[in-house]
């Protein structure tokens, strides 16, 4: 059996490094939103129409 090799490239660790970036957002992003929005119903439909909007592409 032969043995896998295990290495990263600077084009590999940059996208890591983006990707956790992008990430994270999602996690302050929405207390964001609901502050600026002020009633619990708006956040919620901004979250369904930020779905539909995700799922047209």
């Amino acid at each position: 059996m032969t043995e896998l090799r295990k290495s990263l490239r600077l084009v590999d660790g940059l996208a890591m490094v983006v990707g956790m970036m992008v990430g994270s957002g999602i996690f302050r992003t929405p207390g964001l939103v609901a502050a600026q929005l002020g009633r619990p119903w708006l956040t919620f439909i901004a979250w369904i129409l930020g779905g539909v909007l995700a799922l047209l592409g």
